[in-house]
């Protein structure tokens, strides 16, 4: 062997053994908890907060280096009490010494055990780790840092040393054992505890994926939250690729179960989101009394009991896109598209499909009948003065264009199928239109206008229904059938407000109407006019009959003026009437003045019989005055029949006159 390469060994040998000796008096002789008092002094004047090692620290060499700290704590920041800021009852870390010499960091399952960490904002908004963030020392004066740009990554470019370091570290795992953070902020009052915190992970190698569990218990005062959480899946991070990977996600809290996957993009850039979740049936009844929400009563109480959902989705910081949605909510489900962008000013776009919707059953249930002479309950929001305000800012600058599909549609009782509603609104103007639904045998078509530009709205309706089955939907809606028949009903309305009494007295417009093979139910006008005929003649009241008027047809158009509706040109049409109307509705004193004037026209048939002959012929006047909801009917047959009687007398007297002027 040459001596050169003897002597070179030598030295090698030598030199390890050098080193060996100085690690195992390293070891032997050199106790690091003799140097507490300094670690602590050294924090002592880097952040002003006292360092109090209460453990053993412990350390390795060889063939890993390594460090376990035992019980420590560091002080809280003046002003916020005697509560350490952090503590830790054990730390573990430890890195394997061989694969340094090769640029790679490999450690041990890194541990963490015992974390408490209380923060803290006071009532003027200062926090306790504000000391820790602020600088101590001020940068020095004169100095002028030239900023350099950074070069612009190269489609192909080998990743930078940063990302290569990172690629390059493995870590067996990490282990967070019985954490707790706590927060509180004096200024909202908001206390937040997080306990029990653990996280487990499992090996962390670049780009390999990565196991991890989570779960902790919440506790929060505002609102009254305490629930666990738990959160399990699975992440690889290609830092290369700037891309990160979600798979079998699975997230339970507040009774509901999310699972699904996700991936990440364009880390460095603006980081963009896609992925597919599904939500496991939950109460959302449950789920608000687990948040502290209280919901409004509804009239069936076995609504809000069930909700899944299936999401496919894709996102970024400034949108989110539904891609694909199935929703069932209770005995509805909701298929469609839907997508938000731009949430400062959201521009809202949405194409859905509901099988069926029974809105009557989430509205508050009815008021009880009130006793006689006494005021009726209001339901919740029946109020004008209690009304909630609308949002108006931001419908201002919404803008929202979209389509929903109804397969069958209740609301306010009425029963409608087919519906197709269209929503566009944009700058404060929204429109919905086409409005389209089949409904008691016959159709509506609406377009409807909001403008919310001014801090008054104002409303615009065009609607027709065409050949109604009028009757049903009145007892639906109203709970009673003023009116049966086959309806053709045009309107064009406008109004402002959004409280009823100012509704009612901005309401302009005008409205035609046609009714066929009908009644007007709640009044008999051929049972007025024999009853009145009767007390007249004084004979006995006639039997009653049905208190209905029937109708072969009716018509007419009314005029709206600040919530006045007038009507001049009332026609029906009865094998026993000719009927003709005028007069008004004050919608805001829900009172009514009108005149009906009536013909009869044929007494051998009908509702009246023979008995009316003599009034044959003659207008009959009618006045309907009184509240809406309890009209008065007066009628006073005496001037016709007066007015009858004096013809009759003239007419005998010219008879008379010229049998006379005859004989002379």
């Amino acid at each position: 062997m040459p001596k050169a390469l003897k002597f070179t060994l030598a030295s090698v040998l030598v030199l390890l053994l050098l080193i060996s000796l100085a690690i195992v008096g390293l070891v032997i002789f050199v106790d690091p908890n003799n140097y507490k008092n300094e670690i602590a002094a050294k924090v002592q004047d880097a952040t002003g907060r006292q360092l109090t090692i209460i453990g053993d620290i412990n350390y390795s060499l060889f063939p890993w280096i390594g460090v376990s700290l035992g019980k420590t704590e560091l002080s809280n920041a003046e002003g916020f009490g005697d509560k350490p800021f952090a503590s830790v009852d054990q730390v573990d870390i430890k890195v394997s010494v061989l694969p340094l010499f090769q640029q790679r960091l490999e450690m041990q399952k890194v541990r963490l055990h015992g974390l408490q960490a209380f923060l803290a904002k006071d009532k003027n908004g200062r926090s306790n780790w504000d000391d820790l963030i602020t600088p101590t020392v001020a940068p020095a004066k004169d100095i002028t840092i030239k900023e350099t740009k950074k070069p612009e990554k190269v489609a192909g470019e080998e990743p930078t040393q940063s990302m290569a370091s990172l690629t390059a570290l493995a870590i067996e795992g990490l282990e967070l054992e019985n954490a707790q953070l706590e927060w509180n902020d004096q200024q909202t009052n908001q206390h937040v505890i997080i306990d029990k915190l653990t996280l487990h992970t499992g090996p962390l190698a670049l780009p390999a994926p990565v196991d991890i569990s989570l779960s902790m218990d919440v506790e929060i005062n505002q609102p009254e939250i305490k629930e666990h959480l738990e959160f399990k899946g699975q992440v690889a991070a290609n830092l290369t690729e700037q891309v990160i990977n979600i798979r079998k996600l699975q997230l339970n809290t507040f009774g509901a179960t999310l699972s699904g996957q996700a991936d990440i993009k364009e880390l460095d850039k603006t980081p963009k989101a896609s992925g597919h979740i599904q939500l496991a049936n939950v109460s959302p009844r449950e789920l608000a009394g687990k948040l502290g929400v209280q919901l409004p009563e509804t009239s069936d109480a076995s609504v809000l009991i069930k909700t899944r959902a299936d999401i496919e989705f894709s996102a970024s910081t400034d949108e989110a896109r539904l891609n694909k949605l199935t929703l069932v909510f209770d005995d509805t489900e909701l298929t469609g598209t839907a997508s938000v962008i731009n949430f400062a000013a959201p521009i809202i776009r949405f194409d859905l499909i509901a099988d069926e919707v029974d809105v009557d059953r989430y509205l508050p249930p009815p008021s009880d009948k009130p006793a006689a002479g006494k005021t009726p309950p209001t339901t919740p929001g029946s109020d004008a003065t209690t009304a909630t305000p609308l949002p108006l800012e931001p419908l201002r600058t919404l803008d929202i264009d979209g389509e929903i599909s109804l397969g069958k549609l209740k609301i306010v009782g009425a029963q409608l199928s087919k519906m197709k509603l269209g929503i566009k609104g944009k700058s404060g103007q929204m429109r919905l239109h086409p409005v389209q639904a089949s409904l008691y045998s016959g159709q509506y078509n609406g377009d409807i206008g909001f403008d919310v530009r001014t801090d008054t709205p104002k409303i615009s309706v065009n609607e027709k229904l065409s050949t109604v089955n009028i009757g049903p939907l009145l007892k639906d809606v109203l709970g009673k059938e003023y009116v049966s028949g086959t309806a053709n009903i045009t309107a064009q309305l406008t109004t402002s407000g959004t409280q009823l009494d100012n509704i009612k007295k901005t309401l302009n417009g005008k409205a035609d109407f046609s009714f066929q093979d009908g009644k007007v139910n709640g009044v008999n006008i051929g049972q007025l006019i024999r009853e009145a005929y009767a007390k007249l003649k004084k004979k006995p009241a006639p039997p009653k009959t049905e208190n209905t008027t029937d109708f072969a047809e009716m018509s007419g158009s009314v005029t709206v003026t600040n919530g006045i509706v007038r009507n001049d040109n009332l026609t029906a049409k009865s094998p026993l009437l000719r009927i003709k109307g005028e007069g008004k509705v004050d919608l805001p004193k829900e009172r009514i003045n009108y005149l009906v004037n009536a013909a009869i026209v044929e007494t051998n048939e009908g509702q009246t019989g023979k008995e009316l002959e003599e009034l044959k012929s003659h207008i009959i006047p009618i006045k309907v005055t009184g509240k809406l909801t309890n009209p008065k009917f007066g009628l006073d047959l005496g001037p016709v029949l007066q007015k009858r009687i004096k013809k009759q007398v003239d007419k005998r007297i010219k008879k008379e006159k010229k049998k006379i002027k005859k004989k002379i």
